[in-house]
């Protein structure tokens, strides 16, 4: 891959996601860039993903679920933009393909737990290292990522990428005037009702 192409990943294990998610966000994206880009899902069952979207099977080794995020750092690619199936975009998203930092990821809500969320991530992985353990005790990938990556670390600090349930239904935030509105926990983005997710997921 050369230097001016960027590459976008998500991932898929296991049925907690349909392979509509993945066809969803290939669209989104699409529609909300303008940069060059090559876009991937790493996947263990690419059964009903469309042919549009470039399919990967799971990096070795194969963990659990979102455990999986940690085998990117592993990837030869001069830049990764990690997005989560449960999102949704609303606006352009070129922000995020022109970050240049080592490592950049959101900042999470409940910081009692830990600092980093990685429903977004960009980094390069030439710049970063982590080791990967068997038996951990962290609870998420996200705690593990932020004690065991060795890399130079930014925040992305957009306010307009936001949570669901904290920022739409607890602040009442206007959603259209968002970048990316993240469904962590419950509800996801199928389960949404409202006309802004209806004309934006998909």
């Amino acid at each position: 891959m050369t230097s001016s192409l960027i590459h976008i990943v998500c991932l898929k294990c296991g049925d907690k996601y349909s392979s509509d998610y993945v066809n969803k966000l290939y669209s989104i994206v699409q529609r909300h860039t303008t940069i060059r880009h090559r876009f991937t899902c790493f996947v263990d069952n690419p059964r009903d993903i469309e042919k549009r979207v470039y399919c990967i099977p799971l990096i070795r080794p194969v963990m659990s679920g979102w455990w999986n995020k940690l085998n990117f750092f592993k990837l030869k690619d001069e830049r990764v933009l990690f997005l989560d199936l449960d999102i949704i975009i609303l606006n352009n998203i070129d922000s995020l393909l022109e970050i240049k930092n080592d490592f950049a990821v959101l900042r999470c809500l409940n910081i009692r737990r830990h600092l980093f969320n990685t429903t977004v991530m960009s980094f390069n992985p030439s710049k970063c290292s982590i080791k990967i353990e068997e038996n951990t005790e962290h609870r998420s990938d996200q705690e593990y990522i932020q004690d065991h990556l060795n890399a130079e670390r930014v925040f992305i600090e957009d306010e307009r990428i936001v949570s669901y349930k904290y920022d739409i239904e607890h602040l009442r935030k206007e959603p259209r005037d968002m970048k990316i509105v993240y469904c962590h926990g419950e509800p996801k983005p199928h389960e949404l009702e409202h006309d802004w997710v209806k004309e934006n997921w998909g």
